[in-house]
C-alpha cells in the first residue's frame, strides 16, 4: 500500500507530461504555419521548405535548411550595372542591323538627298545567374552622305533645313534629333551614339561609357525581355508585359518575379532559397498547382521570403 502511494506522484507527473505533449502537438498542427526566416530550423531539408510549411511537419527540419532571397529592389534597381553579382545584368547575345534613313529637300533649285546609314545593335541582357532576359538595349551610330542633283558630295558642312523635308521612312525624326533648329552637319562624319528609349520612343544621346556598359544604365533604356506569361515564366498568367515591367508593379507582380529570380539564381545560396522554380510557378499559376501555407496570402507569403 505504501509502495503504491509512493508511486502515485510519479504516475500523475508522467500523465501530465503526456497530456502536455499531446496539447502542444495538437496546437502545433492546428495553428497557422508562419514563415520565419529568423528561425530557419523550421524549414525542412529533406522534402523542401515549402512542403514542410504546408504540412506543418517540422520533425525532419534541419538547422539552416533554407534561407531568404533578395529583395525586389535588388533585382530591379533604378540603374542597372554590368557584372556577375546577383541582380546585375550580363550581356547574352548581340544582334546588328543597318537601316537606311533618307531626307530629301530642294534648295536653290537643286535637289538634295541626305542619307543616314545607321549601325544599330540590339544587345540582349539577362539577370546574372539566370536564363531570364532583363531586356534589349538598342544602340546606334549614324554616318551621313549627301547627293546634289544625283551627284555625290564628298565633304563639307551643310545646314539641315527646318521645313520642306521629306523623309523615308515617312515621319522619321532622326535628322531633327541630330540637327535641331537647322543645325549644321558634316558629310562623312559618324555622329552620336544613341540609346533608344522605349518609354518615349525617342532617341537619347548617351555617353560612350554608358553604351559600352561601363557604369550604370537606366532601366528605361531597355525594351522587351522575357514575357511574364511565357513558357519560361508564368505560363498560366494572362499578363503579357515583361518580367522587368512587372518588377515595377508593387505587390504580387513584383514579388512573384523576384521569387522566381531568387529560385532560379545560380549558383544557389547555401542553404538554398525557400522555394524552387517549380514551386514559384505552381504558386503563381492560374489556378495554382502548389498549396499555399494556411492563413496567409500569396503576396504576403512571397514577401516574407525576402530579406
Amino acid at each position: 500500500m505504501n509502495k503504491q502511494k509512493l508511486n502515485e506522484p510519479s504516475a500523475h507527473k508522467e500523465d501530465g507530461v503526456e497530456k502536455r505533449r499531446r496539447f502542444i502537438k495538437g496546437a502545433g498542427l492546428a495553428a497557422p504555419v508562419v514563415l520565419s526566416l529568423a528561425n530557419r530550423s523550421a524549414f525542412g531539408a529533406a522534402k523542401g521548405c515549402l512542403s514542410q510549411q504546408v504540412s506543418g511537419n517540422i520533425s525532419e527540419a534541419g538547422a539552416g535548411s533554407c534561407s531568404s532571397g533578395s529583395l525586389v529592389t535588388v533585382w530591379n534597381p533604378t540603374n542597372q550595372t554590368i557584372g556577375t553579382t546577383k541582380g546585375n545584368i550580363a550581356l547574352s547575345t548581340t544582334q546588328t542591323t543597318t537601316p537606311i534613313v533618307t531626307a530629301s529637300w530642294t534648295a536653290g533649285g537643286k535637289a538634295y538627298v541626305l542619307t543616314a546609314t545607321i549601325t544599330q545593335k540590339g544587345s540582349s541582357y539577362i539577370w546574372s545567374g539566370t536564363s531570364y532576359v532583363y531586356g534589349i538595349l538598342t544602340t546606334q551610330t549614324t554616318t551621313l552622305s549627301l547627293t546634289r542633283n544625283g551627284s555625290s558630295i564628298q565633304s563639307g558642312s551643310f545646314t539641315f533645313p527646318t521645313s520642306g523635308v521629306t523623309t523615308n521612312p515617312a515621319g522619321s525624326t532622326l535628322f531633327t534629333t541630330l540637327f535641331p533648329s537647322g543645325a549644321n552637319f558634316t558629310i562623312g562624319t559618324t555622329y552620336y551614339t544613341y540609346i533608344s528609349n522605349p518609354a518615349t520612343g525617342a532617341l537619347t544621346k548617351a555617353s560612350s561609357a554608358g553604351v559600352s556598359g561601363v557604369g550604370s544604365l537606366s532601366r528605361s533604356y531597355f525594351s522587351g525581355g522575357t514575357a511574364y506569361n511565357s513558357i519560361s515564366a508564368f505560363s498560366g498568367s494572362s499578363i503579357t508585359t515583361s518580367m522587368l515591367a512587372n518588377l515595377s508593379v508593387a505587390g504580387l507582380n513584383a514579388n512573384s518575379v523576384a521569387a522566381l529570380l531568387n529560385a532560379a539564381y545560380t549558383p544557389a545560396s547555401t542553404p538554398p532559397y525557400v522555394l524552387t522554380v517549380a514551386q514559384v510557378k505552381g504558386l503563381c499559376a492560374t489556378p495554382p498547382t502548389e498549396k499555399l501555407p494556411p492563413n496567409t496570402t500569396l503576396t504576403t507569403f512571397l514577401a516574407s521570403t525576402f530579406s
